[in-house]
């Protein structure tokens, strides 16, 4: 009997441990607590928003203007080539805010109108000196 009860308190235990790995396995494929989404979406631009909800960060989360365009093409994501020369600002830094959102509108205007297909935009978020890459998938119809 006494064996029965220490098996299930382990085997409580274990769960709850499990149900703790899983969490932060979360918080590692999101540390920031950022989700970008994609409003207004045409074939020359959309509206990207950011929204951050990670109360335990110690400092500010930061971009720049510059973004990617990838199109899903053949089973894997394929970053687009640049129709024209692009000259990016890279020294405007933006600030998203803790809890809070920011968004900006994007136009192609180095990728030219984009023809129907699945797209995904990238933006890269700066932390504590490190880089992070996020993603908001979309679709041209």
């Amino acid at each position: 009997m006494l064996k029965k009860i220490i098996i299930t308190i382990f085997s409580i235990s274990l769960i709850f441990m499990l149900i703790g790995c899983s969490h932060s396995i979360l918080d590692k494929d999101n540390p920031l607590g950022l989700k970008l989404s994609v409003s207004d979406v045409s074939n020359t631009g959309l509206k990207l928003t950011c929204q951050q909800s990670n109360t335990d960060l110690q400092e500010e989360v930061t971009t720049h203007l510059k973004y990617w365009v990838e199109k899903y093409e053949n089973g894997k994501w394929v970053e687009l080539e640049y129709t024209r020369t692009a000259h990016w600002d890279e020294v405007t830094v933006y600030t998203i805010p803790k809890n809070g959102e920011y968004w900006w509108t994007l136009f192609w205007i180095f990728y030219g109108e984009l023809p129907s297909g699945e797209y995904r935009v990238k933006k890269i978020f700066e932390y504590k000196g490190n880089e992070y890459d996020y993603y908001a998938e979309f679709e041209i119809e």
